[in-house]
């Protein structure tokens, strides 16, 4: 019985230690967390960044290349994700890059669905890519479509991007 009691009181005892190690550290761990969100919020040359919008590639094209965003004088773009749906004729072959003059991005397709609504058929495409692009100011991004030759019908590709700025001034 005693010794029940002992390792009873031992484990009381070692769980008690435990949990104020843990309480103190947490706390000190939180403050710190507290700190940085703190600190990003309240820093004047953060700034998100929010773009997006589409264009066509007209039947018979093979590819298109645009350029969506240029970073501004003064900021430095920081493009943390690029989504993009493209409706093609169905059973086509296309692929989407995003590039700078520097980077080359493959944009992975995660899955293609058939659409019929108002028309033939057609498939859509939808991709995301998590990345980490730097674009110095006046630098741009580009979106190239580009699908296999002899393939009849336009093609709409709709595009978003995500980051942050960053003042340089």
């Amino acid at each position: 019985m005693k010794s029940f009691m002992r390792t009873l009181l031992m484990g009381t005892a070692g769980l008690a230690a435990l949990m104020v190690t843990a309480h103190l550290t947490k706390s000190e761990v939180i403050a710190q967390v507290r700190a940085a969100l703190v600190q990003d919020v309240n820093n004047p040359a953060y700034q998100p960044l929010r773009a997006g919008g589409s264009f066509n590639v007209f039947t018979n094209d093979t590819f298109r290349e645009e350029p969506v965003f240029t970073a501004p004088a003064g900021k430095r773009a920081v493009i943390e994700q690029i989504s993009v749906r493209v409706e093609t004729p169905a059973g086509s072959d296309e692929k989407v890059t995003a590039s700078t003059t520097s980077t080359f991005i493959p944009v992975a397709f995660q899955g293609i669905f058939e659409s019929g609504e108002g028309g033939p058929l057609r498939d859509v495409h939808i991709g995301l890519v998590q990345t980490r692009i730097y674009l110095s100011p006046g630098d741009s991004l580009s979106l190239r479509f580009q699908r296999s030759t002899g393939t009849a019908g336009g093609a709409v590709l709709l595009y978003g991007i995500q980051g942050y700025f960053v003042s340089l001034n």
